[in-house]
């Protein structure tokens, strides 16, 4: 087993800027203090997905790219799209653990499915890397403390207002909500024929619908699998023309329904939470 040593020179890359973006400085054997200017730094980092800004002998420092879906936003629109990670080095020795804040655990090599970053902290930060991890075993054998000004972050997206143009629809499916159980149910307008069953194939053919069988599938298996389960359910309203898709969950009271209008556009949809409480997210 590789012995555990500070003897590692501690790198970073050579930048010429007035101000630099990252020193990293061996204060006393077996500690290092990291100094990040993280504009600086995401100024170099020139849109890649992630940027290597520095070296210790029990991590590297990285700036990580944020890369954001549909639902989140940037927390600051004025910063780089990047945050600070440490990542464990590819060549540490086995049974390393990692402490900062009150918690700890095991600091181990990246792998292809989990590099192991760990999130640094804006501000000051001391994190203790040991030899062993569980508490009163461990053997302290490195210090970090990094100093970053600031860094970047993401957000859940702010929900849209409800809108002018889904109102009468979703409204309208509102007379599918079964007050007493807490749940929406196609049932008692397809038993008086003010719905009608929608076909899968039918189905796909509106606009909206790719992205409803998208969001379905997300945590897999198919949409016709959940139709034959009856976990998913399509429907017509006679009287708005609109179509509406009801996404139950097995076993729990949390479901959706997918509101579309009479052309197909998806409005929005329907939550309804474990405890029987309904909003309306549009699209």
């Amino acid at each position: 087993m590789p012995s555990i040593s500070s003897a590692r020179v501690a790198t970073t890359p050579r930048h010429v800027a007035t101000k630099p973006a990252f020193s990293l400085k061996q204060t006393s054997p077996g500690h290092h203090t990291a100094t990040i200017d993280f504009r600086a730094a995401a100024a170099l980092a020139k849109g890649k997905k992630e940027y290597l800004v520095g070296s210790t002998p029990m991590g590297d420092i990285y700036l990580t790219r944020i890369d954001l879906g549909k639902d989140f936003v940037l927390t600051n629109k004025k910063l780089p799209p990047y945050t600070v990670v440490i990542r464990p080095r590819a060549d540490l020795p086995a049974d390393i653990g990692i402490h900062h804040g009150n918690g700890s655990s095991s600091w181990d090599p990246p792998t292809a499915n989990d590099k192991g970053d760990n999130i640094v902290d804006t501000g000051t930060e001391v994190v203790k890397f040991s030899k062993g991890w569980s508490h009163g075993t461990e053997k302290f054998v490195e210090t970090l403390t990094t100093v970053l000004d600031t860094q970047n972050d993401y957000e859940r997206r702010p929900a849209k207002p409800a809108s002018a143009e889904s109102k009468p629809y979703r409204e309208s499916w509102n007379k599918d909500w079964v007050s007493a159980d807490q749940y929406y149910s196609f049932d008692k307008g397809l038993a008086n024929k003010s719905l009608t069953t929608v076909s899968l194939a039918d189905f796909k053919k509106l606009p909206g619908s790719k992205q409803i069988i998208s969001e379905i599938q997300t945590g897999g298996g198919t949409i016709a699998d959940f139709i034959k389960r009856d976990t998913v359910k399509i429907a017509k309203d006679a009287k708005t023309g609109s179509v509406a898709v009801i996404q139950y969950v097995e076993g729990e009271m949390e479901h959706t329904m997918y509101v579309l209008d009479k052309k197909g556009k998806l409005l929005g949809q329907w939550m309804v939470d474990s405890d029987g409480r309904r909003g309306w997210i549009e699209n």
